[in-house]
């Protein structure tokens, strides 16, 4: 896939992703404040790795394995070291640790949801989405948008 610029994401050149994402949550009335805030943190992370502040994954798991005391750097990746590798990676997605170089500020739990006010916000923005694809009538509950909200309003993705 083709990674996005800082200039794509913030817009300099012309609007650009984020703006127009925040434009047109901004224009939504009744999308609560604190699933918005939620959102500014994903944006952040999004605008992190654009301007190249944040690492990406591919490269937090080079630098792990080029660190690793057990690399004799030759290329070999030990099974010591994908343990070591597969675990840091798994404590990381449960939110029981944090990789700063790629999370920057942002903490584990911070853009997740937690209870069952989240809930009326996956439902708000399913209708909204239904409503703004010209679909009234048309359940999106089973698409991949539907499951898309899900993930991301349930920090899963």
């Amino acid at each position: 896939g083709t990674l996005l610029t800082d200039d794509d994401v913030e817009g300099y050149a012309f609007p650009g992703l984020l703006p127009l994402v925040r434009g047109y949550l901004d224009s939504l009335p009744d999308l609560p404040l604190d699933f918005r805030s939620r959102l500014e943190e994903y944006f952040k992370l999004i605008s992190g790795r654009a301007r190249g502040d944040l690492w990406t994954g591919a490269k937090w798991m080079r630098k792990f394995v080029q660190q690793h005391p057990d690399y004799g750097r030759d290329s070999k990746v030990t099974d010591k070291i994908c343990q070591d590798l597969v675990t840091r990676i798994h404590r990381a997605g449960q939110g029981n640790e944090v990789i700063p170089e790629m999370m920057g500020d942002v903490q584990p739990g911070s853009v997740g949801c937690h209870d069952a006010t989240d809930k009326d916000c996956i439902e708000s923005l399913r209708k909204k989405a239904e409503d703004s694809f010209g679909l009234p009538g048309q359940s999106l509950s089973e698409s991949v948008v539907d499951r898309t909200f899900e993930r991301i309003a349930l920090n899963r993705s």
